[in-house]
């Protein structure tokens, strides 16, 4: 590795493989007047345990020209870098790579946030720009979680749908369509069945039988179908335990845990015999 880098780098092997710990991080930034910014970083781990850590690293700053990298290397408890900047700051990220084995506190705005889940393709950093920047309560806010919806990363889409109770107006009926198609489309059974949960607020009663009774159907998932059963059963029992009675021989235990409890808080007497026909089959 010396050789190819040209580089001494018994420090790196002294802090992560012979040393202890792991290094945290704060992070605040000063606007100058003079066409910079400044940096303050400070290493905040407990000193008396963890050694003060070496941390090369590429910050990336966003501003009225593009996106400019800039490598430091941070091996002081305080430091400070001065960095140049041409007009507004939209954004800083200061491990770029997201390589750092850190805990890191960085003070930034939503605005911030948004704007980085928009210009970033790696899967990590768009979902912490999700969990920040839906803090942002003004139409941003609102817009970032329907385009979430639409991510490439299935669990940033699991996250989006999370976070759709606080959605209003406008916003709330693009996602009521975008459930919709996600219930039935999403290529990950996670996405259909959060979309699945999340369906009752945004659907009447009726509305949402047809949409149980047709994933109980048609999808492929055990775990969506288990709870379709589950919404069905609030709403229709009697139509649950119809459906409920060509699902008792499916190999799948949460498939039959879930007819198990349609049957305990719905079920009658004529149901008996799946519960006998479980225990007989586990030599219970």
């Amino acid at each position: 590795f010396e050789e190819v880098s040209g580089e001494d780098l018994n420090w790196f092997f002294n802090q992560w493989y012979l040393g202890s710990g792991h290094p945290s991080l704060e992070f605040n930034v000063i606007i100058n007047e003079d066409s910079t910014l400044t940096i303050h970083a400070e290493q905040t781990q407990n000193l008396d345990e963890f050694p003060i850590f070496k941390l090369p690293m590429n910050v990336a700053i966003y501003d009225a020209s593009g996106k400019h990298i800039h490598p430091i290397v941070i091996d002081q408890v305080n430091q400070v870098f001065t960095l140049p900047l041409n007009g507004e700051l939209k954004n800083i990220v200061y491990d770029d790579q997201a390589m750092l084995l850190a805990n890191v506190k960085e003070n930034k705005t939503t605005e911030q946030y948004i704007y980085q889940y928009y210009h970033s393709k790696k899967y990590e950093t768009g979902l912490k720009e999700l969990e920040k920047g839906v803090r942002n309560k003004d139409e941003a806010g609102q817009q970032l979680i329907i385009d979430a919806l639409n991510d490439p990363f299935w669990n940033i889409r699991v996250v989006a749908l999370n976070k759709i109770t606080a959605l209003k107006n406008e916003h709330k009926d693009a996602a009521k369509t975008r459930i919709q198609e996600l219930l039935k489309n999403d290529p990950k059974s996670s996405v259909r069945n959060t979309a699945l949960k999340q369906a009752k607020q945004f659907f009447t009663e009726k509305e949402l039988e047809t949409i149980y009774i047709d994933r109980i159907a048609n999808d492929s998932s055990y775990m969506v179908v288990t709870s379709a059963l589950k919404g069905l059963g609030a709403i229709n029992p009697t139509e649950a335990l119809k459906m409920a009675k060509r699902l008792e021989n499916e190999n799948s235990s949460s498939m039959i845990s879930g007819v198990a409890q349609l049957y305990s808080g719905h079920g009658t007497a004529e149901n008996y015999a799946f519960f006998e026909n479980e225990l007989t089959s586990k030599n219970v």
